[in-house]
């Protein structure tokens, strides 16, 4: 077994018939996975960020091949098959929040890339055709090179976008798909 399926198995219980690691987190009572300053009925309530915050981290430790697990532990006396279904529910509900939030932001970076682009391109056009003319003028000659600075920046942007805040953006939404499909279970001790 290697050093980092060791460790990985001494921080979450592997669960071989899933192909999954176990999140577990232990709560006193439903409410504590719900931000408390949310006023809305618990149902539509968002989560709370530390919640969030712990699993996405807990998450990343886990390699993408495998499957995750959140196993919710709570005292016996507050078993409540309701309240339970609603988590259930609300947990799915925000990851799938948060996935659409992260698309909406992919595209608005596309967009942005895209725009960046044209722009880019129609600046460095410009310096293409302006420089078989001759400007003996200063301004114009300033002129011209600024307008080529300008299209390299626009076109730098695009490559900033790319190799930076795309692969970025694709990672969490890939993230972020797998724990809205991950399995939670309740368990009463």
């Amino acid at each position: 077994m290697s050093k980092k399926k060791s460790t990985l198995n001494k921080l979450y219980t592997y669960n071989k018939r899933t192909n999954s690691y176990e999140i577990d987190i232990a709560l006193n009572k439903y409410e504590e996975i719900y931000n408390e300053w949310d006023p809305t009925p618990f149902r539509r309530r968002d989560i709370e960020e530390e919640f969030i915050d712990y699993v996405v981290d807990s998450s990343l430790d886990i390699p993408m091949r495998y499957g995750i697990e959140l196993n919710l532990y709570l005292p016996k006396d507050k078993e409540d098959s309701t309240k339970e279904r609603n988590v259930k529910a609300a947990i799915k509900s925000y990851f799938n929040y948060l996935i659409d939030r992260n698309k909406r932001s992919l595209m608005k970076s596309v967009i942005r890339c895209i725009r960046s682009l044209v722009i880019g391109l129609i600046l460095l056009g410009f310096c293409y055709l302006s420089s078989s003319v001759s400007y003996e003028e200063y301004f114009g000659r300033v002129f011209i090179e600024g307008v080529c600075i300008l299209g390299w920046v626009a076109l730098w942007d695009v490559g900033e976008q790319f190799l930076f805040v795309w692969i970025s953006k694709f990672n969490k939404l890939r993230v972020l798909k797998r724990l809205a499909n991950a399995k939670v279970e309740f368990i009463y001790k």
